[in-house]
């Protein structure tokens, strides 16, 4: 009887002892040398002063950032409907093909499958979704908690405050861009 009570209580301080570990995790920023390379499905969310290549099927967000001293550089292969935002952000509907986008302080978000991105450079990232991802230290799962670090962490400022999050959330929930990708 002692040695099963034993076994039970060993067994619960180890399920204590891994949700302990997974919360320390959680709160911890995973840092890398200035490479980020991810593959996978659902949401790729990237801030920073990088070159990004990305591919996949989907939706594609760009924000150019508000730097006039770093030009936006887009180049699009592929298909889909770009649709200029009034307040200054590029949306690909029905995006299939290939982007490669290079800026100073650019937010890029890409909701989809099939994506495969590398980004260089000095940024953030939260990977949401199924998939790997990798940086010049670290490899891991898309939904791993926190946010992914590559490059220089002074250089790399929060990824997305919480109403440019909303409003993100909204325009990929838009149900036009669904009507719009039903056309297709």
């Amino acid at each position: 009887m002692k040695k099963q009570n034993l076994t039970i209580f060993m067994f619960i301080l180890m399920l204590v002892a891994m949700f302990l570990v997974s919360r320390v995790h959680a709160a911890q920023e995973v840092h890398g040398k200035g490479v980020l390379k991810a593959m996978g499905n659902g949401v790729a969310m990237l801030k920073g002063t990088m070159k990004l290549r990305v591919a996949g099927d989907g939706f594609l967000l760009v924000d150019p950032g508000e730097s006039a001293a770093c030009p936006l550089g887009i180049d699009i292969q592929g298909r889909g409907e770009r649709v200029d935002l009034e307040d200054g952000r590029i949306l690909y509907v029905g995006f299939k093909g290939l982007a490669r986008i290079e800026g100073c302080a650019i937010r890029v978000k890409m909701a989809g499958s099939r994506i495969d991105l590398i980004a260089v450079g000095n940024g953030r990232a939260i990977l949401e979704g199924c998939g790997r991802f990798h940086t010049r230290k670290v490899n891991g799962a898309w939904h791993m908690p926190g946010e992914i670090i590559f490059g220089h962490p002074a250089d790399a400022v929060p990824l997305l405050s919480k109403d440019a999050e909303a409003e993100n959330e909204q325009l990929l929930n838009n149900p036009f861009l669904e009507l719009l990708e039903g056309i297709r």
